[in-house]
């Protein structure tokens, strides 16, 4: 080991030593200590560089929404104090008319009845506004839209395929089910297939859904004329 140079008994050392740690041997044969990575400390709450704002619009922590305080939604009738027109034409609970005054002298009638003041017409001039029970009101509104809402008919449309040589009595079945879908307010849509050499013969498709039409005509009417679209006729029915 005495013949080397100071260099390489230096690296040799660093090599064989276990207890030198973090240590390497430059070119020049001097010792150099390997320091760990420390990143720049960041003021509290900085992001770091490159990054990203919150997402959602949210401030950081500490910090203030400049938006302010979000106000719920409702799509309700203004009542009391949120009725803002200058002059209101007011109707008592009874359904007498009060007259033209103001929000503030009509409020004053809701308040000696123990109601509310409900705006319920604000597109006139002046809004008409009634004295009433607006928890009451309310729900009566809700259970008149329910109603409506289960007499409303969804009109579906049904379809029925046939092809040109069908058969009388797979014709008297896609008859029998037309018929049922127009007796319940359903749309029919007839498809008319043709395959191969059948398009040579369009005119005997078209007579038969004429034919449908005919039969049908006590029930329903024609919304659609049978009309040749690619290699199907279709013909649409509604209830008459």
């Amino acid at each position: 080991m005495s013949s080397l140079s100071n260099p390489q008994r230096n690296r040799l050392q660093a090599r064989q030593n276990p207890l030198i740690n973090r240590a390497f041997v430059t070119s020049s044969g001097e010792w150099t200590i390997k320091q760990p990575y420390r990143p720049p400390s960041r003021p509290p709450g900085s992001r770091p560089p490159g990054s990203r704002p919150p997402s959602g619009g949210r401030p950081p922590s500490g910090g203030r929404d400049s938006r302010g305080p979000q106000r719920p939604v409702d799509d309700g009738p203004r009542v009391n104090e949120h009725i803002r027109s200058e002059k209101i034409r007011v109707v008592g609970a009874d359904g007498e008319m009060k007259g033209v005054m103001t929000p503030h002298e009509a409020m004053v009638l809701a308040e000696e009845a123990g109601l509310d003041l409900v705006e319920i017409s604000p597109n006139t001039d002046p809004p008409v506004c009634k004295i009433l029970d607006y928890g009451k009101y309310k729900y009566e509104q809700q259970k008149k839209a329910a109603e409506a809402r289960k007499k409303q008919k969804v009109v579906d449309l049904k379809e029925i395929k046939i092809r040109p040589g069908i058969e009388q009595h797979d014709y008297e079945v896609k008859m029998r089910n037309a018929r049922k879908f127009l007796e319940g307010g359903d749309k029919v849509k007839v498809t008319m297939r043709f395959r191969g050499r059948e398009m040579s013969h369009i005119q005997i498709g078209r007579e038969l859904l004429e034919k449908m039409h005919q039969e049908l005509a006590g029930i329903s009417k024609v919304e659609y004329h049978p009309r040749l679209e690619g290699r199907q006729m279709i013909m649409i029915l509604v209830p008459a």
